[in-house]
């Protein structure tokens, strides 16, 4: 999965920020840099004979609108619709 993010560098964005649990085989990609903590705003993982990509960005129009955000959702729609 960590292919399908190749070439996004690290980005910056003013967006709301969601806090959750997720499953320890997740595939983490992107984080938010909380100082002393960091929550993952965008993982894949396989699940049954399916794939998951979440990302919590696109909460704000300015963050949706963003160019790396954009990739990130039309890349990992991809990747899921390719499982």
């Amino acid at each position: 999965a960590s292919a399908i993010f190749t070439g996004i560098e690290g980005f910056s964005v003013r967006d709301e920020l969601y806090r959750h649990d997720y499953q320890p085989d997740c595939e983490v990609h992107f984080v938010v840099d909380l100082g002393e903590d960091i929550e993952p705003v965008v993982w894949t993982r396989s699940h049954s004979r399916g794939r998951v990509c979440y990302c919590s960005l696109g909460h704000t129009v300015s963050a949706m609108r963003h160019p790396t955000t954009q990739a990130i959702l039309q890349r990992g729609l991809a990747w899921v619709a390719a499982g």
